[in-house]
């Protein structure tokens, strides 16, 4: 009798399960749905194949209960569900993606190491870790067939994987966030070999976030965002322990928090027949980074109440806009760096 009645509880219990899973209807998805963009407005867009919506960050965040991270999270495993499966189920496949984020279950994102380390660098991949778009297969230091058939030629940068790992050493998360799509973004970073295992799943990295992780903003939400961007709030909340590396500024609205660095071109620097000047300002492009990393680090100790992205601020997209003014008025640059970290104040706030 015990087990015919478990079971007729079971049974009845079914539809209940059924209806747990499709709670969340088209009309409450669509309120936390930022408005559609034509395709052409997005370098990366294909709204004409898939379901590739932005969704409103702050009404997922206070609908939902969710951090920001969270919440960028639920847009991408979204977004990646619905690129795999174009017929799937949309509110199921929200109501999925919200239960992942909220077990902490993210798509290639170590978050306990994020929030455990003192500080976090961001890199964005293209013109910035590796050029992609090779013609002259000599040059490429990564070569790999991919599912598309083609064979894809990659020259990463000078210095890239050592810098990542000094990065490491000095206690830092990396983060590696690309505006390109996911798929080929991946592909890329499994074809990378570092010390004999693919990038993308290499213990140096922190996380790899892709086009599923830029996000739009309403002017009623802070800096009016229409251009899909790369949100470092995601990170850090404050804003005080990370900063990006980045050669497209267009794709970031954080200027105090972007590293601005001219872009890798691959086939310049293979060019034996180059300016050996040019050549050897990519081979230290990254180099300089690291070793503003470990100057401001430096700093950080002597001054215990500054937090890293202060410390950084004098070498960041905003802060050496006013540090190369104070070097042309007469200052050293270490002069300049002091000024700008003793009044960030001079900053242009509205940069």
């Amino acid at each position: 009798n015990i087990m015919k009645n478990l079971l007729f509880l079971a049974i009845l219990l079914i539809p209940l399960a059924s209806v747990a899973q499709s709670e969340i209807s088209m009309d409450e998805i669509n309120s936390v749905t930022m408005q559609i963009m034509p395709e052409w407005s997005d370098t990366y867009g294909s709204f004409k194949n898939e379901d590739s919506r932005f969704f409103s960050l702050p009404l997922l965040m206070s609908k939902y209960s969710l951090n920001r991270m969270q919440a960028l999270q639920l847009q991408a495993l979204y977004r990646l569900d619905i690129s795999k499966n174009k017929s799937a189920n949309l509110a199921e496949t929200f109501q999925k993606a919200l239960s992942s984020v909220r077990a902490y279950q993210f798509d290639h994102v170590n978050w306990a190491k994020i929030q455990s380390a003192p500080f976090t660098v961001v890199f964005d991949l293209d013109e910035t870790l590796y050029d992609q778009f090779l013609k002259d297969e000599q040059c490429a230091d990564v070569k790999y067939v991919g599912s598309d058939k083609k064979t894809h030629l990659i020259r990463t940068t000078p210095y890239a994987i050592d810098a990542i790992k000094a990065i490491n050493k000095l206690g830092g998360a990396v983060v590696l966030y690309s505006a390109n799509v996911d798929g080929p973004t991946k592909e890329n970073l499994t074809a990378w070999k570092v010390d004999g295992q693919p990038l993308l799943e290499s213990e140096l990295l922190a996380g790899v976030l892709t086009n599923n992780s830029l996000m739009l903003q309403r002017k009623n939400d802070g800096t009016t965002v229409t251009n899909p961007s790369k949100e470092l709030r995601a990170f850090d909340e404050t804003l005080k322990k990370v900063i990006l590396v980045d050669d497209n500024p267009t794709r970031v609205f954080q200027a105090k928090n972007l590293r601005l660095i001219r872009h890798f071109d691959g086939t310049l620097y293979c060019n034996q027949s180059a300016d050996l000047g040019i050549r050897l300002a990519f081979t230290n492009s990254l180099r300089e980074v690291v070793k503003e990393i470990a100057e401001s680090l430096e700093y950080m100790k002597t001054h215990v109440d500054a937090q890293f992205a202060d410390a950084y601020l004098p070498y960041t997209y905003a802060g050496s806009v006013t540090r190369h003014w104070l070097i042309d008025s007469g200052y050293s640059n270490s002069e300049a760096v002091l000024a700008i970290r003793r009044d960030p104040k001079i900053i242009n706030p509205k940069f």
